[in-house]
Formats: C-alpha cells, structure tokens, sequence
C-alpha cells in the first residue's frame, strides 16, 4: 500500500477528530480515504470506529493511524510517521536543510517518517509571501543545481496549479502549488534516495 494512501488518511483523520465529527462525517470519511486509495489501484478497508483508523489492504497489509490534540501517528509494518496538524508549524527537526521552504510559509501540517528504510517528509501550509507564480519561480531559482525532470503550470476554473518534480543525489522533491480565490497553498513531499 502506498505511503500517500496512508498520509492523506492520516490528515483526512486529524480533520475528522479536530472538528468533532459526527456519525455521519465518520462515514463519509471513511468513504474518501477508501476511494483515494481506489484511485490509486488500492481495494482498502478503513473502520473509524474506535477513535483511530485501522486500514486493511487488499493483500492482508495492516496499518494503523491514531491521533491527539497535536496530530496522529501512522505505524505501518516498515515504520512510523508522525504528522502535525495546527496553524504556523515548526518544519520537523529533522527536515534536511538542502531542500528549500519560504520562510513565509504559514505550515498548518508537516510529517515526518520512515518506509522500508527510507526518510519521507511532507509540508502543507498557505503561502504569504506573494502570489502563486512568484512562489513557482521562487522555487525554480531555489532548485536551480537540482535535476528538474518535470515542470508545469496550468489554469483552470479552480485557479492556478504550478508543479514542480526535482532530485538530487539524496532526495526526490514534489512541489504542488495552488493559487486560488486570493489564497496560496504549497504542498511539498520529500523522499531519501
């Protein structure tokens, strides 16, 4: 089962639990997270009942994710990933310091974990600094030594949505940017090599 799966699931959770959900948003939940993992090739089970997430996968693969007023922790058979949901987050401690953030980034959930032996980080937060092609082409100078292998930017009714798909010799970043109604939002995904 693929991390994401297990990260959405997680921040979809931590929403689900912050706002006090009823019986009926504990349904709907559990019907996003199956159909994000159906998206994804994946035929899961979730149960939401017992105040965390238990997911089973098509294969018999177990995970759980449970949370607290600060976030939820997802604990897989290949290791742990904590993630942090609230307003003007600390990047996690052991974010790597070559992979570049804006300093005005208001980070509202961040994860940290390892699979099968591997570092993965995760930011989400709303940009402050400017405008969503301004944070684009802050990025591309940032990552200008990396090896960019993809680079768009695209419009819709929805707004404006800049990727950017990069490595280096130790890490392979996604950055996902959206400007829309006013607001920008940045979602970057990190993976050691």
């Amino acid at each position: 089962m693929k991390k994401i799966i297990a990260i959405s699931a997680a921040m979809l959770l931590a929403a689900f639990l912050f706002t006090g959900c009823s019986c009926a948003a504990e349904k709907i939940t559990e019907k996003i997270i199956e159909s994000a993992a159906a998206s994804e090739g994946q035929d899961i089970d979730v149960d939401l009942s017992s105040g965390e997430v238990n997911i089973t996968g098509e294969d018999g693969e177990q995970f759980s994710i449970s949370s607290d007023d600060e976030g939820a922790t997802i604990t897989t058979e290949d290791g742990e990933t904590t993630i942090s949901s609230g307003e003007n987050l600390s990047i996690p401690d052991d974010f790597p310091s070559q992979i570049p953030v804006p300093s005005d980034l208001n980070i509202i959930t961040s994860a940290s974990g390892q699979e099968g032996g591997q570092q993965q980080f995760s930011i989400l937060g709303q940009y402050q600094g400017g405008s969503g092609t301004e944070l684009f082409e802050w990025y591309k100078q940032e990552m200008s030594g990396w090896n960019i292998t993809s680079q768009q930017t695209y419009e819709d009714e929805e707004g404006t949505t800049s990727t950017i798909i990069a490595d280096n010799d130790n890490y392979n970043v996604n950055v996902f940017i959206m400007d829309s109604d006013g607001e920008v939002h940045l979602s970057l995904q990190a993976t050691e090599k």
